[in-house]
C-alpha cells in the first residue's frame, strides 16, 4: 500500500464525487439539521430529563435560606473548571461564596477524596456538591454521609457498579436525556437554567463557559452538545468586558468575531487546562472569576507547557525514529510530568499512527495516559489485562491507569503483544480520513458559507477533509521564516499547507491532495481558500485509498 509523502495513509469515505449534493449528503450522514434561528432561544439541554432536578434546587435553595455551610468539589480539566465557575457564579449571585476544592494534580491526584471529606467536616460543611467527579467515590461520599453532609452528584463519567450514597444525582447515564451526552458544563448549565428560570443576569456569560467546556472534553458535537455550543460560542464573540473578555484578548481573538470550536480547542482550553497541568487549576477558577493577573499567569503556563511538551515529544521522537517503532509505543519516564504525559501520548499516536502509554513515575507507581487510534479500544485492552493495575478508566481513544513499578515490563509486553495481534501491520501509521472526492470547479465562495452548515466542529463531527485529484499547484513558493510552509494557487484559489515546506521540490508534478475549505478575509474582501493538509503523486485509481469493510470500521470512530 503506498503512503502519502509525508507518510500518511488515505482513507476515502466516498469513491466518487458528490458536487451540489455535497453538503445537504453531509449533513445527512452525520444526522445534523440545518440551523434555524429558533434555535438560538432554545434551551440546550432540558434540565427536566434528569428525574433528580427538582430535588437538587430545592436542596439547594433550603441550604442557602438556613445559611448551611457549602461546598463545591470540582476537578482540574477544562470541563471541571468551567462548571465550578458556572456554580461559584450562581451562588456569587447571592452573595454566597461556597468553599471550593479543586484537586492538585500531584499532590491530590483525580476525585473526592477522604482526607477531602474530613475538611470540609472541620469547616462546617453540610451540603456538598460535586462537579465533573463523585459517580465513583464510594467512600468519600459514604463518610461524607455519616458525618451529616448531603452530597449532591453532577458528572458525566462512566456509571459503577455501585453508586455512592448521595443525595441526588445529575448525571446524563442517569436521566432520559438522549445522546450523545453532555459534559459536567453541559449539566451544570442544564441546573442553572431549572434554577435560574429560562434567563438569568449575564446568562451570556455562563453559556460561553459551558461551550468551552464542552469543547474542551471532547464530548461529541451533536445534538444537545451541538447546540449549546453554537449559541455558547455565538455569546463569547459578543461579550465586551470582564474575564472571559480579557482571556479572549489574551489568545489574540477579536471582539464581535464569531468564534470557532477551533479557536476554544486551541487558544482558549489550553490556556484554562494550563493551569491544572502545570501549577494549580484554582488560577483557572479565579482568572475566570475576576480577570486580572491571573489571566496573565495561565498565558505564563500555557507558554511553560507548550515549550516542555515539545522538548520532550521532540526527544522521545528522535530517540524513537533510531530504531524499529513497536506496535505498541510505551514510554516511562521519570521527567515527565503527570500534567503533559496525556499530551505527549497524543502526539505520539497522531505522529505514528498507533496506540502509546505515556507515564510519569511517582514513588513506587507509575501513573500513565494512554492514546488511541479507531481500531483499537485501549479501554477494553486496560480490561483484559486489568491484574496489572491499580486502577484504570477513560474512553475507547483516551484512557488514563495507574500500575506498579515492578510490572512494567508486564504491562508493555502484553499491551504490545495485544496490539500486534488485533491491528494489522499496515493499518499502524498515520491516517486521515477523506469525506468526499471535490473537483477544483466545484470550489467557490458559496460552497464554503454552505459547509459553515456543519459547524461547530469537533469530536463526532470533524471538519470535512476532500480529496483533489491529479491538481498542479502553481505560483508554488515556501513561506514563513523558517520556509515550513507551502502557497500556491490551484486555478484561481489559494491554497496554503501549514507544516508543509519540506515538499517544495516534489510540486514539479501533478499532485492529489487532501484538503479543507475555508473563507479568506481581507480587506473587505471574501474568497475561498484551501488548506492542503497532505499530498502525494497524482495516481488514476483509487488504489491507494482505503475502501470496504476496514474503510468502515475506521469511520465508524471518526
Amino acid at each position: 500500500m503506498s503512503l502519502s509523502l509525508t507518510g500518511k495513509h488515505w482513507l476515502l469515505r466516498h469513491g466518487k464525487t458528490l458536487g451540489t449534493s455535497l453538503v445537504q449528503h453531509l449533513l445527512e450522514e452525520r444526522g445534523i439539521s440545518p440551523k434555524s434561528a429558533a434555535q438560538r432561544d432554545e434551551i440546550p439541554i432540558n434540565p427536566y430529563l434528569f428525574p433528580d432536578i427538582q430535588r437538587v434546587v430545592a436542596r439547594i435553595q433550603h441550604a442557602i435560606q438556613r445559611h448551611e455551610g457549602i461546598a463545591i468539589a470540582g476537578d482540574y480539566d477544562c470541563d471541571g473548571i468551567t462548571a465550578t465557575t458556572q456554580l461559584l457564579r450562581a451562588f456569587r449571585r447571592r452573595g454566597l461564596d461556597p468553599l471550593i476544592h479543586l484537586p492538585h494534580r500531584i499532590h491530590d491526584g483525580y476525585g473526592l477524596k477522604e482526607n477531602t471529606i474530613d475538611v470540609f467536616h472541620s469547616k462546617g460543611i453540610h451540603l456538598l456538591i460535586t462537579v465533573d467527579t463523585g459517580i465513583t467515590a464510594l467512600a468519600a461520599i459514604t463518610k461524607a454521609k455519616t458525618m451529616g453532609m448531603d452530597v449532591i452528584v453532577i458528572d458525566h463519567h462512566a456509571i459503577p457498579e455501585s453508586l455512592p450514597p448521595a443525595f441526588a444525582f445529575l448525571h446524563p447515564a442517569l436521566s432520559s436525556l438522549p445522546p450523545p451526552h453532555p459534559a459536567a458544563t453541559g449539566v451544570v448549565f442544564s441546573l442553572l437554567s431549572a434554577w435560574e428560570g429560562s434567563s438569568w443576569p449575564e446568562n451570556n456569560i455562563d453559556c460561553a463557559l459551558a461551550s468551552i467546556g464542552t469543547i474542551a472534553d471532547l464530548v461529541p458535537l451533536l445534538g444537545c452538545n451541538r447546540l449549546l455550543v453554537t449559541q455558547g460560542l455565538e455569546a463569547f464573540g459578543k461579550i465586551r468586558e470582564g474575564p472571559l473578555a480579557l482571556l479572549r484578548e489574551q489568545a489574540g481573538l477579536m471582539e464581535g468575531k464569531t468564534l470557532s470550536s477551533s479557536d476554544i480547542a486551541f487558544r482558549i482550553a489550553p490556556r484554562i487546562n494550563a493551569a491544572g497541568r502545570m501549577a494549580d487549576p484554582r488560577i483557572a477558577l479565579d482568572a475566570l472569576i475576576f480577570g486580572g493577573s491571573a489571566v496573565t499567569q495561565l498565558e505564563e503556563l500555557n507558554l511553560e507547557r507548550q515549550r516542555e511538551t515539545l522538548h520532550l515529544f521532540e526527544s522521545i521522537t528522535h530517540a524513537l525514529d533510531s530504531h524499529d517503532i513497536p506496535p505498541f509505543i510505551c514510554i516511562i519516564e521519570e521527567r515527565i510530568s503527570p500534567g503533559i504525559m496525556g499530551l505527549i501520548a497524543g502526539k505520539l499516536t497522531q505522529h505514528y499512527g498507533r496506540p502509546s502509554l505515556v507515564g510519569s513515575i511517582q514513588g513506587t507507581l507509575c501513573t500513565a495516559s494512554l492514546r488511541s487510534t479507531p481500531l483499537y479500544d485501549i479501554v477494553d485492552a486496560l480490561q483484559r489485562y486489568s491484574h496489572y493495575f491499580e486502577s484504570f478508566g477513560g474512553h475507547a481513544q483516551a484512557a488514563g491507569c495507574t500500575f506498579s513499578l515492578r510490572v512494567i515490563d508486564h504491562v508493555r509486553e502484553a499491551l504490545t503483544s495485544d496490539v500486534r495481534s488485533t491491528i494489522s501491520p499496515e493499518n499502524l501509521r498515520p491516517t486521515i480520513a477523506i469525506d468526499a472526492i471535490l473537483h477544483p470547479n466545484d470550489i467557490s465562495l458559496r460552497l464554503c458559507e454552505e459547509l459553515q452548515e456543519l459547524d461547530p466542529f469537533g469530536q463526532g463531527n470533524p471538519e470535512p477533509r476532500f480529496l483533489l485529484q491529479n491538481i498542479s499547484l502553481n505560483s508554488a513558493r515556501q513561506m514563513g521564516s523558517d520556509r515550513s510552509h507551502l502557497q500556491g494557487f490551484i486555478g484561481d484559489t489559494r491554497g496554503i499547507g501549514f507544516g508543509l515546506g519540506s515538499l517544495f521540490s516534489s510540486l514539479s508534478q501533478p499532485l492529489d491532495l487532501v484538503c479543507r475549505l475555508g473563507i479568506n478575509e481581507w480587506q473587505g474582501r471574501r474568497s475561498p481558500q484551501i488548506y492542503i493538509e497532505d499530498m502525494r503523486p497524482a495516481i488514476t485509481s483509487d488504489k491507494c485509498l482505503s475502501q470496504g469493510k476496514e474503510r468502515d470500521q475506521h469511520f465508524a470512530s471518526w
